[in-house]
């Protein structure tokens, strides 16, 4: 169960842009999977940070 403050980190993170949710959720699922932990916990949430900043890519 995530907390209300890890739900309004993702989206500040995703901008509330579906798709960039979807992506989050992924990620974080292959790592808890990964970890053996096998679920999304706040922590995880906490220290995610994006695989790239999409926007410098393209600056």
């Amino acid at each position: 169960m995530l907390t209300a403050k890890s739900l309004r980190r993702m989206l500040q993170i995703t901008e509330g842009i579906t798709a960039n949710i979807f992506h989050i959720i992924n990620s974080l699922a292959i790592e808890a999977i990964e970890s053996g932990q096998e679920r999304i916990t706040d922590a995880a949430i906490e220290k995610w940070e994006p695989e790239f900043d999409a926007e410098a890519a393209f600056a």
